[in-house]
Parts: C-alpha cells; structure tokens; sequence
C-alpha cells in the first residue's frame, strides 16, 4: 500500500542555513529510506554541498550513532523519522519528524463497538510520533460519543500520547484510571508492549487497512513465552551477556552487575559485544545455556528463530530472584523496560 509522507523540510533548510555546515549526513529508519534519498538530493542541489546517507538500519532514537559525524567529518546529522519532546540530541545531531498522511476516522468509528463490547467509559489513546498529530481528532471523536478520554502524564521526553518500544511511560501513569487502551497505528510490538506494562485490554486501530485488532491475546502468548525462557535459563550453567554496541545501547554497567549476580549464585558468565545482534550471530556459540541481551529489550521478545533462551535486562534480574528462591510477579509492569 503506498502512503504520502509528511515531513518539515522546512526544518532541515533553517537549521543549515544557520548553521551553514560544509557536509551533512542523514540517517533513519529503513522505510524511510527513499524519501532521505529524496531529501539528500534538494540538499546537494539547493546548497552544493555533499550529503552522505547513513544506510544501516536504524531502529530507534537509542540507535543513532553520535560518533558517526566525527567517522564523516560531517557538521550535521538528521534523523530522518524519529522523534521526542526534544529535538535535538546534542548541538550537531537533530531530530526531524516524519508522519505518515493517513486518517483514523473511519477505523475509530469501526473500533467504538468493540470498545462498547468491554462495558468501557475510560480509554487511553496512545501512538508512535508517526502519527502524532492524529490524537486530538481520535480523542474528540472518542468524546463525542460519550467515551472520557484520560490524558497521561507529562513526561520529560516523549511527546504527550507518544510510546517507544522501550518506553510506556503514559500508559503506565494512568494504568488504574482506564478501562481500554487504544494504540493508533500499524505497529503491533508497541500495542503489546501497552498490553504488557497495564495488563489491560488493548486495541490496536490499523488505519492503513481499517482493521481493529485486540492485542491482548498475542500480548499473554508473548508473557507465556518470555516465562517460558526464564525457566529455561533457571537450568543453565553459562551464560553470554551480550552488550550492543549500536548507539546508546552500551550498557556496560548493567553487564558487569548482571555477571556479578550470576557469579554469586554460582553461574558462569562472559562478555560478549555486539553491534547487529541476530540469530545467526549467537546460535553459533554452543557453549552458553542462554543470553542476556542488555541492547534492546525487543530482542528477546521477538520470537526471532534463537536456539538457546535470550533474556532481556528485567527478566536477568527476575532470574536472579529465582535463582534466590524469591516471587516472581511481573516481568513488564514498568513504565520503562531495560
């Protein structure tokens, strides 16, 4: 299905002519991939300067090279497509929003019977920065129809109604006050993920085929199966803990008070480091039991074809809690996973 995309370009065009930089570079996400190509051209025709496209995928704000300008001896780096409260990441990196120019309403009307089914009055209505700028009219049809839409905390980073793969800190700041969540898009991980942090029920509106779809279930498979490793793991006798080198995902704090742990309860642990953290990468290593990935937590809750159990960083230390013979009750009821 091909889908408009809209984008500040005016942005990009103020920022280097204040800055008047001698090369810039852009990156972002792989989807978006024609449309920075598209952008890099106006910019070396508009100002004669080159512009070098960072192709390697880039899955998040947590993913963004901050060394990469030095490696370019570049002046300037725009993310192409991801976004926060805050727009800029330091004083040469910025972050340039991307929406896609799709309409919720006719997938919000389909959704209120099903919200109705649920014997519903308080929702939360939550989305990606990719289409922010659709909650207010999703949150005045909801109201219109006699639905209280209760609005989340402020947070520091995100923009008001956004998630992050990693961050539900929304969602969790109104968990008790709601009946429903709603998710606004396509992208069924961060429906789940609402699902996970608030156990409630959630429903993701997919505008681009006009389908509603309840996450919850797929949401309790994904707890079964993050269990299910845990228990796993409870059984192994070495450990690889696996630090990502992409971005800000450098964890090495975490790695070392992980191993430590794992130490004292009588496991084996080792330091693996890794930039593109796949299947392929770690199933060739037979000698660990499981993993702990201290990247993104993503990783472990795709079910992405790994022979041996992957932990992320909250289900690591739920282990260490087994292992201690102590309860465990929840694995993702917080606001932000590590």
């Amino acid at each position: 299905m091909s889908v408009k995309l809209r984008i500040d370009e005016g942005e990009i065009l103020r920022i280097i002519e204040e800055r008047s930089p001698k090369k810039v570079a852009l990156s972002g996400p792989e989807g978006f991939t024609d449309l920075i190509i598209s952008i890099a051209h106006k910019l070396e025709k508009r100002y004669d300067l080159p512009v070098h496209i960072v192709v390697e995928p880039n899955y998040g704000v947590c993913d963004i090279e901050v060394d990469i300008l030095e490696k370019l001896d570049a002046d300037l780096l725009f993310n192409i497509g991801h976004a926060l409260k805050i727009r800029q990441l330091d004083s040469k990196i910025f972050l340039i929003n991307v929406e896609y120019d799709v309409k919720f309403d006719d997938v919000v009307w389909k959704a209120i019977p099903k919200i109705k089914s649920y014997k519903a009055r308080k929702i939360g209505v939550f989305t990606v920065n990719n289409h922010i700028s659709s909650l207010s009219s999703v949150i005045k049809t909801l109201r219109s129809t006699g639905f209280i839409v209760v609005e989340p905390e402020e947070d520091l980073l995100l923009l008001k109604g956004q998630v992050l793969g990693c961050n539900y800190v929304g969602p969790y700041s109104i968990k008790d006050k709601v009946d429903v969540f709603l998710f606004l898009g396509q992208s069924r991980f961060h429906a789940v993920g609402i699902y996970l942090t608030t156990k409630k029920p959630t429903l993701m509106l997919d505008p681009f085929f006009n389908e509603v779809l309840d996450v919850s279930e797929e949401g309790r498979r994904m707890m079964k199966r993050a269990l299910l490793s845990l228990l796993k793991s409870k059984m192994g006798k070495r450990f690889g803990i696996v630090i990502g080198l992409r971005g800000s995902q450098l964890r090495k704090a975490e790695a070392l008070e992980i191993k430590e742990k794992l130490k004292e309860l009588g496991k084996e642990a080792d330091l693996l480091v890794l930039r593109e953290i796949r299947p392929e990468a770690l199933n060739r290593f037979k000698e660990y039991d499981a993993f702990v990935v201290l990247a993104c937590p993503r990783i472990a809750l795709d079910d992405l074809g790994y022979n041996k159990p992957i932990l992320s960083y909250l289900q690591a230390c739920a282990l260490v809690k087994l292992l201690k013979g102590e309860e465990v009750h929840e694995l993702f009821e917080e606001s932000i996973w590590r």
